[in-house]
């Protein structure tokens, strides 16, 4: 029980950070790599439903130390929360 509300706080600890990092107005921008080897983890769908904008780049960014594809986050505070969260859900163990 103990570790889980560690792992959730740990969760939310890291959406703040995002969303303090990632503000543009009244909206937020955030532009995350994420490894090919976690793309099948990812559900765009579900990510689309909580932010205006929800978009996996077509093409690899990067090669080194692993291909990755950039995940783009774009909404208000309250909707990029919601969509990191998913998001973290979704790829990490």
């Amino acid at each position: 029980m103990a570790r889980n509300a560690e792992r959730l706080e740990s969760v939310q600890a890291i959406v703040e950070a995002v969303l303090e990092l990632t503000k543009q107005d009244s909206a937020h921008l955030a532009e995350m790599l994420v490894p090919e080897s976690r793309l099948w983890k990812v559900h765009l769908g579900q990510l689309q439903r909580c932010c205006c904008v929800a978009a996996l780049s077509d093409e690899v960014k990067i090669t080194d130390p692993m291909p990755c594809r950039t995940l783009t986050l774009k909404g208000t505070n309250d909707e990029c929360g919601s969509a990191l969260r998913a998001l973290v859900a979704q790829v990490c163990d």
